[in-house]
């Protein structure tokens, strides 16, 4: 029995930059493929430490063309590496990505002459290993960033209206890659532990929620321009239990792939899978 349908499906190219809406995608055991897989970093005593929208709201500025393939820095374009998975190849090193040590390549030195000039700050531009893709090195539902990012429509509403915004909700402002209609507000954070079977005639992905996301400040910024808008706050948004068991403001939760292999489209009909 269905108890929702897929309203919106996200993908970041880049981790921190703004996401590109889809009407399908296809998805691994490390998430939609082609998300998330570039990372601005920085280089440290401790080595490669990953910088996002917290730290750099300019990241929301970039404008990707149609397909992400290339992305718009102020007046300079750049085409992005292409995505690929070479299980065979050798990880450059890791970077820090809050609270992961992601084994990663370095893409090219004008890519990180590119991005620093529209950073202002040096970073380094690097790619995720395909066997990290692949959901190797670190199990998907043990990593600090998880592969898949859930959140209903409903519960973005309730969070604006308790804050008080005079703004439209936007579910961009947390970062989702799945956006659900048809749950009551914040009732995924009630689904942590039980698996959702996403499926149309056509094809299916069955995944398992594992947390609720624990929210910073990141959902007050304009999706458009990283401006602070602080109008979503923190304390409109229920608790749950983060990694360490500490309750925390979270909105949406945390999944993983339990199918090695699936598509999700746009309209797609979820509903509770046993296990």
């Amino acid at each position: 029995m269905s108890i929702a349908t897929v309203e919106s499906l996200w993908r970041y190219p880049i981790t921190g930059g703004p996401g590109i809406s889809v009407g399908d995608i296809e998805v691994i055991a490390g998430g939609f493929i082609d998300d998330r897989t570039l990372i601005l970093a920085e280089e440290t005593d401790e080595g490669l430490r990953r910088i996002g929208t917290k730290q750099a709201p300019q990241l929301l500025q970039m404008r990707y063309n149609n397909d992400g393939s290339a992305v718009q820095l102020g007046t300079h374009e750049i085409e992005l590496p292409a995505w690929q998975l070479d299980a065979e190849e050798t990880p450059d090193t890791t970077c820090y990505e809050f609270g992961d040590y992601t084994p990663v390549l370095f893409v090219g030195e004008e890519y990180d002459d590119a991005f620093s000039s529209y950073l202002d700050r040096r970073v380094r531009l690097v790619r995720k290993s395909s066997r990290w893709q692949l959901g190797d090195h670190i199990a998907p539902r043990e990593r600090a960033n998880a592969s898949l990012h859930v959140i209903g429509a409903e519960s973005v509403e309730a969070i604006a209206d308790a804050s008080g915004s005079t703004l439209a909700p936007d579910p961009r402002r947390a970062k989702p890659n799945i956006v659900t209609r048809g749950l009551e507000a914040h009732a995924e954070l009630g689904m942590i532990g039980q698996s959702l079977w996403i499926s149309s005639v056509v094809a299916s992905c069955w995944i398992q929620i594992d947390r609720g996301t624990a929210r910073c400040p990141v959902p007050s910024l304009d999706p458009e321009t990283g401006e602070n808008l602080g109008d979503m706050s923190l304390r409109a948004m229920p608790k749950s239990p983060n990694r360490e068991g500490k309750e925390v403001a979270s909105a949406g939760v945390y999944a993983h792939m339990i199918n090695a292999h699936g598509h999700i489209a746009v309209g797609d009909a979820i509903s509770i899978k046993e296990l």
